[in-house]
């Protein structure tokens, strides 16, 4: 019986530290996609009026595309966060 406890102990250690990095690595890639999406509307506003001279209307769709994912990104990372600590709260 002692070596199933033991076994049992590694298995419910391994298991917490699994937890965390798994937290851990899709906190960080929320953040990435973060980052990156409010990298490109950084780049749209610096560059406006290099890109959209003369009036350009695919540049504007691709400007206006741009940001429409960024507040759907947004979105959905405070969304996946609202679902997470609601998860969170019922375990």
């Amino acid at each position: 019986m002692d070596n199933i406890d033991i076994r049992h102990d590694e298995y419910l250690k391994r298991r917490d530290e699994f937890l965390k990095i798994r937290e851990s690595s899709q906190s960080s890639f929320d953040k990435s996609v973060l980052n990156l999406s409010t990298g490109g509307l950084v780049l749209t506003i610096t560059f406006l009026d290099k890109i959209g001279k003369p009036f350009d209307l695919p540049s504007y769709w691709a400007i206006g595309l741009t940001w429409i994912f960024l507040f759907l990104t947004i979105f959905f990372n405070v969304l996946s966060y609202f679902f997470a600590k609601k998860t969170w709260i019922k375990n």
